[in-house]
């Protein structure tokens, strides 16, 4: 026969009602919640009063470790001080560039026995990463969101794996310059970057609207074939895993792990297991302005097969060399002569749904 059952009612046994009754699970004995700490980069970009209305979430949460600080550059003692609280959850209050300054602290330097699942916010200039992975775009809801499920011990349930782009720049140097982050791009998208920040207001303008002004204009330029410096073919040396090193004049070479790249553009076609999606286009292919149009919606140049010029393939490695500049989630790094990259990936990093 079964044994008696327990009603509670507001911590105190009391016999069920006629009425309707919700009852919420009880935690499962010893169970505790998750330790989870908020990085909060003031600089971000997005607008002051986003940070605002999330600091003041946090403090009537005093159980959440709460970082502030006004640079991102300083990323490594504010990850050192949530590694010693022992962090689970990682919430990262900021833009992409913030994040990749996060994953590349977390995942190349063993401070956490554990890496902690990671929260990104969309509070920068631009949120690729934040976007593609479905997290709110109001900071306060998406964090207000993570802590309900962390004291519902939901917080697995609402998490994906991921990999993550691993960049090391001067592969082969003394000086090792190694970056974690989720795209990474050569030559125009560096230059196109940097003229969106010469031309456009520091904040917001500088993000998803100055990109897609300047991105339209870029595709519609070298669709109609029309002259802009920016524009001018960069030379490379590739190898992709083990096959031979190709060398050639490139218009566009852009990697990721992410589905869905910068302004929600898929430019990435390529089949086979590799983590590594990179895409290329040679200076000179043809039918430019035709394929551009599926390029990116994800699709190969032509529905009738390759196309010579163009490649997008899913790898393990890529070694390139390029004097050109780069960027990796909107961090500008400008050219220099005899660089010299590896792209790999970190595989199956945790991240939360917001």
């Amino acid at each position: 026969m079964a044994g008696p059952v327990s009603w509670s009612v507001g911590g105190l046994d009391a016999p069920p009602s006629t009425a309707s009754i919700r009852v919420s699970p009880r935690p499962r004995e010893n169970e505790e919640q998750m330790r989870i700490g908020v990085i909060t980069n003031l600089k971000a970009g997005r607008g002051a009063r986003d940070n605002e209305r999330v600091l003041e979430l946090l403090a009537s949460h005093p159980d959440i470790t709460s970082v502030v600080t006004d640079r991102s550059t300083n990323i490594r003692d504010v990850v050192t001080e949530l590694a010693a609280k022992e962090i689970e959850l990682l919430v990262v209050n900021g833009g992409d560039g913030t994040l990749q300054r996060t994953l590349t602290e977390v995942l190349e330097d063993p401070q956490f026995e554990r890496i902690p699942t990671i929260a990104p916010l969309r509070s920068g200039r631009t949120n690729s990463s934040a976007r593609d992975l479905g997290i709110h775009k109001s900071p306060v809801l998406a964090m207000d969101r993570i802590i309900d499920l962390s004291k519902r011990n939901a917080v697995g349930a609402n998490c994906v794996r991921r990999d993550v782009l691993r960049v090391t720049l001067d592969a082969d140097g003394a000086g090792r310059d190694v970056h974690c982050g989720m795209f990474c791009g050569f030559g125009v998208i560096d230059r196109a970057i940097r003229r969106t920040h010469d031309r456009f207001p520091e904040g917001r303008a500088q993000g998803a609207f100055g990109g897609a002004m300047m991105a339209a204009g870029l595709l519609s330029s070298l669709a109609f074939g029309r002259t802009d410096p920016m524009l001018e073919p960069d030379a490379m040396r590739l190898r992709f895993d083990d096959e031979p090193a190709t060398e050639g004049d490139y218009q566009l070479v852009i990697s990721s792990t992410l589905e869905r790249a910068f302004l929600n553009l898929k430019p990435f076609w390529g089949s086979g297991p590799g983590a590594v999606r990179i895409t290329t286009i040679e200076a000179g292919a043809p039918k430019i302005a035709r394929s551009i149009v599926r390029i990116v919606r994800g699709l190969p140049p032509s529905s009738n097969g390759e196309v010579p010029g163009y490649a997008s393939r899913n790898v393990d490695r890529v070694e390139i060399d390029a004097d050109c500049g780069l960027t990796i989630d909107g961090e500008l790094y400008p050219p220099r002569a005899g660089r010299k990259v590896l792209l790999q990936a970190v595989p199956n990093v945790s991240f939360m749904r917001g």
